[in-house]
């Protein structure tokens, strides 16, 4: 199922139609090239739907409501105020997002080869970071590719353990059982 979802704030309810008229025209084209392909598998139904607000909130709602597992976006796209490239948009749907998330490079992907061979997951020692090995894996079983695991350990900075710099002194703790090691 392919769904095609506008997002549009209150100002442009009187553009509304236009919109929808145009999303619908899309869906349409989209359904016909999807239709027309010869390898003769399911053929995905092709829906238009606009709703009204910010683009983030409306992602996120769709994302609840439906079931959504992952989404991906282009890294780079256009403001929705001034039409110039920014990451603002992007940063606002991932921030908060209750799905694993992907950003791809806003390039043409070679459909001649696998979109994945080899997937690099970067740990820090938390188990947070963790937390991405199970899609990790589910991607790389699902596209045959190979997984990295990349540990990384960033230098901690001497601080007393009251400063606001050490937050609730989960580094400083961290710096004096590392230091007890060494000794």
């Amino acid at each position: 199922e392919l769904i095609l979802i506008h997002a549009c704030d209150e100002n442009h309810n009187l553009t509304h139609t236009m919109h929808r008229l145009y999303l619908e025209k899309r869906a349409e084209i989209i359904a016909s090239s999807i239709n027309s392909n010869p390898d003769g598998g399911p053929t995905p139904t092709v829906t238009a739907v606009t709703q009204f607000g910010e683009l983030a909130p409306v992602i996120h709602d769709y994302v609840e409501q439906n079931g959504i597992d992952l989404i991906i976006m282009v890294r780079e796209g256009l403001s929705a105020s001034s039409g110039r490239q920014s990451t603002s948009i992007i940063d606002n749907v991932f921030r908060d997002i209750g799905c694993p998330s992907m950003l791809v490079p806003p390039q043409a992907v070679n459909m001649d080869k696998p979109i994945f061979n080899h997937i690099l997951v970067p740990l820090d020692g938390t188990s947070y970071s963790e937390q991405a090995l199970a899609p990790a894996a589910a991607l790389a079983a699902a596209s045959d590719a190979e997984v990295t695991l990349f540990s990384m350990v960033q230098e901690v900075f001497d601080a007393e353990p009251e400063s606001d710099l050490v937050g609730d002194r989960g580094l400083y703790n961290l710096k004096v059982s590392i230091e007890k090691q060494d000794k």
